[in-house]
């Protein structure tokens, strides 16, 4: 599990929003928190957007009829989908329930 580093400032949630989004993109799926106030920005952060998991749920769905379908090649809004933009989808979809924890424990 990647895990970011701690954002030390504690009057700034706007920023360690965006700081957890950018660590996100790049591969973190944690971040470390100094404080219990950090903790709903932090989860902010790591919960995929509304936009990001309608992609995703497109992405799954042409994949899956395209596979019934016996189909070797789909495209979801004018781009190829490959197995690493099928393992984001899912990612991001699996993300969206992992996200659904309980910020005290």
């Amino acid at each position: 599990l990647a895990i970011d580093s701690p954002m030390f400032d504690l009057g700034d949630p706007d920023r360690l929003v965006e700081e957890t989004r950018r660590a996100r993109a790049l591969g973190f799926r944690a971040k470390f928190a100094i404080h219990p106030a950090q903790l709903a920005a932090i989860h902010e952060g790591l919960t995929p957007s509304p936009d990001q998991r309608a992609w995703a749920a497109r992405v799954l769905a042409a994949y899956e009829a395209a596979a019934r379908e016996g189909a070797g090649s789909v495209a979801v809004d004018g781009r190829m989908i490959d197995l690493a933009t099928l393992k984001r989808a899912r990612a991001i979809l699996g993300d969206a329930d992992d996200h659904q924890f309980n910020a005290g424990g």
